[in-house]
């Protein structure tokens, strides 16, 4: 089943929000080397995902001015 735009957009922005926490965490002092390593992977994983999500993102808004120039001519 097909995300809706409103739980895409959620999505990306808890995503960037995990990612930004990770981060400070990340920057901040660590207890262990293994809790670190588990963060990184984490935040990894994360970009990941939303480097794929604005992929499509990308493409939708290609397809949307695709459709607008079509409809500019058809007028012409």
């Amino acid at each position: 089943m097909k995300a809706s735009k409103k739980e895409e957009k959620t999505s990306i922005s808890q995503d960037f929000k995990h990612l930004e926490e990770i981060i400070t965490q990340l920057s901040g002092e660590q207890e262990d080397l293994e809790s670190s390593i588990s963060l990184f992977k984490e935040g990894v994983a994360i970009v990941k995902r939303l480097k794929e999500q604005l992929k499509k993102v990308k493409l939708e808004i290609e397809e949307i001015s695709e459709e607008l120039e079509v409809e500019s001519s058809e007028k012409i």
